[in-house]
């Protein structure tokens, strides 16, 4: 089963286990997760933005050739 981290707060607030704290239970919440003591939450809503990486600067530089059209690189 996984929820929202929204939905586990409205449901502890509605049933007056807590007020409305959402930042620290959020913080909460990441610190049992990384603990392994708390499920998985989703968020249907926001897209998770994961930068490009690449294992080594080798991994990096191989890519580098299909990123400039052929030829592209001449002077006139």
């Amino acid at each position: 089963m996984s929820a929202t981290l929204r939905q586990v707060v409205y449901r502890l607030v509605s049933e007056g286990v807590l007020a409305p704290v959402y930042r620290r239970l959020s913080a909460q919440l990441a610190h049992a997760r990384r603990e392994g003591r708390s499920p998985a939450l989703i968020d249907t809503v926001r897209a998770v933005h994961v930068p490009p990486a690449w294992p080594d600067a080798t991994a990096f530089v191989a890519l580098i050739p299909g990123w400039v059209p052929p030829g592209s690189h001449r002077r006139p």
